[in-house]
């Protein structure tokens, strides 16, 4: 039987990897906002706050939902751009491309 049962160290290592991972995309989304050392408080402030240890401290998922919405932060001006910049493309007609070649 291949089954490994899930230690207390395996549960929290991945919900410190998920916490670790938010603040660093909580930083790069701060370094767009806030001047000076304010986007490396607000990375180094994250993880230390009090409902993140203590759900990191239980092992729930709560790490995983947190990553997944600050990665949607960055992610949120890319779809923008992208749909922007379909909106904008020319046709072959207004480009002036014929479809004989």
């Amino acid at each position: 039987r291949f089954v490994h049962p899930l230690d207390t160290l395996t549960l929290r290592l991945s919900s410190a990897a998920l916490t670790y991972l938010t603040a660093l995309v909580v930083w790069i989304y701060a370094r767009r906002a806030l001047p000076g050392v304010g986007p490396l408080v607000a990375g180094l402030a994250y993880p230390k706050m009090g409902h993140v240890f203590d759900h990191g401290r239980r092992a729930d998922t709560y790490g995983l939902f947190a990553f997944l919405r600050a990665a949607a932060l960055l992610a949120w001006p890319l779809v923008k751009s992208a749909a922007a910049m379909l909106c904008d493309m020319a046709s072959f007609d207004s480009a002036g491309i014929s479809g004989a070649a």
